[in-house]
């Protein structure tokens, strides 16, 4: 069988590897003119790494833009991670870590040579018919858990590369040292374990590193926030808040291609995921995939939403045409190796400017929007219970109220009411006076407030409106003269019918009201008071011709005339007295 540059296995027909595509036609370096001299340059870095990274970094990225000889690359990498310098001040020993892993794997009676045997067995222990797996400890139940899961992924990992295939000894032993490096790692860090996703990351280190070198890169960069920091967490919360970032600077970048995804209702952890939690080293270009790996390194993840970002604007016009899921997602999942050629792609990445406080900042709106909703998701609930607890407060408080007063009652008032049938009756209006809710009640006592009163007044002669005796103090009918300061002298019922003698003695023995009314008042008032005459037309008359019934004016109690023409010189004669 033939491998190509960097390993992977050619195969004659494409489709007999469709889990693992590769590309392998590479216009490499290697009889490159200016190989030679690239190499005395990153001897040089290598040799003199400090003098490189103190103060500016320009030289050193644009070095890692020409590109690391593929010699330097695992010393480069070891570098710019720090990996020497965690194990040489870790207190960890990792070999006498996979000492107690061969001592699990000897007590499950299996090897990490025999992945599918182990498979079999493990699965075979996590049943519940097993009384084997019931007397473990808890912490051995743990880890035989973990050891089947990284075996399952083992298997996907790299398939076709010569280090992880299943039908020779170095891939057998490839495989065992992606093992135990992922086994390793998870006793490391408990609290992160193992996580779909890093048995590439770490198969991708060990086709350049050994095993125990692997490992400490592992380290740094799943425990450093400038790398992968939160990305294999059990929640995986670093990897939701990327894909977000990721989907708003889409928006920002490319809006048509961001509103028909939106449209096509696509959610960036739909492809996303993969890309992040791998590294890109699903793409079908592995050169492409080592100087994606160079600049993540060395600048950190934005480099990662800049290559994103690249394939969504290379993939523009394929994603615009697609119209249905079936079509658009092989375009994000399976990317063509036209679309991610070094030669093309690379300067692409480099083009796209995405600085890193852009990212921070948008990060910095996500939690900002994040936090606004949680305070008003609280706020809306303290209120929700807030308003409960006050009703049933008020609910509590009348019926205790109402059972207060229901227990004042004399036994006289009970006996009395159960006599007269109305006891019941109270029972039921106060009932349905407690179940009336707040706004009931307050718009009950409102309309009763609203409602017009009918007040009799009865001598009023000589009462003030200031004074503390005066019936018509909280009158609201009164309530503008009050403040005008107006005295209220007038005798007046709404219930009393005027007859003659209340009238004349009204109008006689009143006195000179603070208004300042006149004798022509008082005689208007007279007049007011006087019926009108009768029309011809309702004037009966007898047979004789003359005029019968009642009198063209009904008798008034202040005027006793018996026609018209009499009225009218009285009233003359009276205007007169008084000019």
């Amino acid at each position: 069988m033939e491998f190509d540059r960097y390993g992977f296995a050619v195969y004659s027909n494409p489709e007999e590897v469709q889990d693992d595509p590769r590309h392998h036609s590479y216009n490499g370096n290697i009889n490159d003119a200016n190989f030679a001299i690239t190499q005395r340059v990153w001897d040089k870095i290598v040799n003199n790494w400090q003098r490189y990274t103190n103060g500016s970094s320009n030289k050193l990225r644009i070095h890692i833009k020409r590109g690391i000889p593929d010699a330097y690359r695992p010393a480069v990498w070891q570098l710019l991670l720090g990996s020497d310098f965690l194990m040489c001040n870790s207190d960890f020993d990792y070999s006498e870590t996979v000492t107690k892993i061969h001592h699990d794997l000897v007590d499950a009676n299996i090897s990490e040579y025999c992945i599918d045997h182990a498979i079999i067995t493990l699965s075979k222990y996590e049943s519940v018919s097993c009384t084997e797996y019931d007397k473990m400890s808890p912490e051995k139940v743990s880890r035989i858990s973990v050891m089947r899961q990284i075996m399952v992924d083992i298997g996907r990992s790299f398939p076709t590369h010569q280090k992880f295939m299943t039908d020779t000894a170095e891939g057998k032993e490839g495989r065992a040292e992606l093992f135990r490096v992922l086994m390793v790692y998870a006793l490391y860090n408990p609290s992160v374990g193992y996580c779909q996703g890093m048995a590439f990351i770490a198969g991708m280190l060990l086709m350049r590193l050994n095993e125990e070198d692997t490992f400490w890169c592992i380290v740094s960069l799943f425990e450093k926030s400038k790398y992968l920091r939160g990305y294999f967490d059990k929640s995986l919360s670093r990897i939701h808040n990327n894909a977000e970032v990721f989907w708003r600077i889409l928006e920002q970048k490319k809006p048509k291609l961001w509103h028909h995804l939106d449209y096509m209702k696509i959610h960036p952890l739909m492809f996303v995921t993969q890309w992040f939690m791998t590294l890109y080293t699903g793409l079908p270009c592995w050169d492409t995939v080592l100087c994606i790996w160079d600049m993540i390194l060395f600048e950190g993840t934005s480099t990662v939403f800049n290559v994103a970002i690249t394939i969504m604007m290379l993939l523009e016009e394929k994603l615009l045409e697609a119209t249905t899921l079936t079509d658009l997602m092989p375009c994000v999942l399976k990317i063509s190796p036209k679309i991610v050629e070094r030669s093309k792609f690379m300067p692409a990445v480099w083009k796209t400017i995405l600085p890193e406080w852009e990212i921070k900042a948008v990060q910095a709106i996500i939690h900002e929007d994040k936090t606004d909703e949680v305070t008003k998701r609280k706020r809306l609930e303290s209120e929700s219970n807030d308003s409960s607890q006050r009703d049933k407060r008020s609910r509590i408080e009348e019926t205790q109220t109402g059972e207060s007063q229901v227990s004042k009652a004399t036994i006289f008032q009970k006996l009395a009411s159960i006599i007269s049938g109305t006891e019941d009756v109270k029972k039921q209006h106060a009932r349905k006076r407690n179940s009336l809710t707040p706004k009931r009640r307050q718009s009950d006592t409102r309309r009763r407030k609203l409602r017009p009163v009918m007040i009799e007044m009865k001598s009023l002669n000589d009462a003030t409106v200031n004074g503390s005796s005066s019936p018509i103090q909280n009158n609201p009918l009164y309530e503008n003269q009050q403040l005008r300061g107006i005295k209220i002298n007038n005798e007046f019922s709404f219930r009393k019918q005027l007859d003659k003698n209340y009238l004349i003695k009204s109008t006689v023995s009143a006195k000179k009201p603070t208004i300042g009314s006149t004798a022509r008042e008082k005689l208007s008032f007279k007049v007011f008071n006087t019926p009108t005459p009768l029309r011809p037309t309702q004037i009966k008359k007898s047979a004789r011709g003359d005029a019968t019934g009642s009198s063209p004016f009904t008798m008034s109690p202040d005027v006793e005339m018996n026609d018209l023409k009499n009225q009218s010189i009285r009233m003359k004669l009276e205007l007169e007295k008084v000019d």
